[in-house]
């Protein structure tokens, strides 16, 4: 899990591993290179950069990221 700024406070980003498959679309999706595949899993490699627009989460076809707002 990495945390970062968001829009409107501190945000998580979380990844489910046992759900996730690496399919790279939560990648693909984020405009602020935010996540990236480090040793094959998904991980929130720029957190800071997270800016809760959901692309991540909405784009998984597993629902294996999720933004949560601390």
């Amino acid at each position: 899990m990495g945390c970062g700024k968001g829009g409107y406070g501190l945000v998580a980003v979380s990844v489910n591993y046992d759900l996730c498959t690496g399919c790279r679309n939560c990648i693909e999706n984020c405009s602020n290179n935010v996540l990236d595949l480090v040793n094959g899993r998904v991980t929130p490699v720029n957190p800071d950069e997270c800016t809760e627009c959901l692309t991540c989460e909405l784009g998984c076809p597993h629902e294996a990221i999720h933004i949560i707002e601390e």
